[in-house]
């Protein structure tokens, strides 16, 4: 069980409620946050394992790879470059944004992307990450700047968002 669940528990207990327990729905996280030192926009996604685990046993063909392994990884990497993307309003071009890896920590599969230099401040995203795999499947992205944006949040049959000044 995982610590905000027993909080509620607990919580639950305190106020005299009965916990309920349901299944954790599917989400994810995503920062988009500029970094001066690299001059390079920083593109993080932070996937449930669990869920990852479900969406690569759907990418597979014939082999059997584990999200603990370099190539289960990397297929789930290869998902999410396909399924997250930026564009510049004002001429609808997609931006380009390299994948640089992902990395497994505890119950959190983190994948990493790069846009060289900041991006434009009107900006439509698509973030569809493991929502063809997964029902209610419900995407945040966050972008950390200067500008408060608020949070997009991609579930359902949402395409592109847009983040307007």
């Amino acid at each position: 069980m995982h610590l905000f669940e027993k909080i509620l528990v607990v919580a639950s207990i305190l106020l005299g409620f009965t916990p309920l327990y349901a299944h954790r729905q599917p989400e994810a996280l995503t920062t988009i946050e500029y970094n001066q030192g690299t001059e390079s926009t920083e593109i993080v996604h932070r996937l449930h394992a669990h869920d990852a685990e479900q969406v690569l046993l759907s990418l597979q063909s014939e082999k059997s790879s584990a999200l603990d392994t370099l190539e289960g990884r990397a297929l789930v990497a290869l998902h999410v470059e396909k399924c997250f993307q930026i564009a510049n309003v004002e001429n609808g071009t997609v931006m380009l944004i390299k994948l640089l890896g992902a990395e497994l920590e505890d119950d959190t599969l983190y994948v990493y992307q790069e846009y060289d230099g900041v991006l434009p401040g009107d900006l439509k995203l698509r973030n569809d990450i493991f929502r063809e795999y997964l029902p209610g499947q419900v995407n945040t992205v966050i972008i950390l700047s200067g500008e408060k944006f608020p949070p997009l949040i991609f579930s359902g049959n949402d395409s592109w968002k847009y983040t307007l000044k």
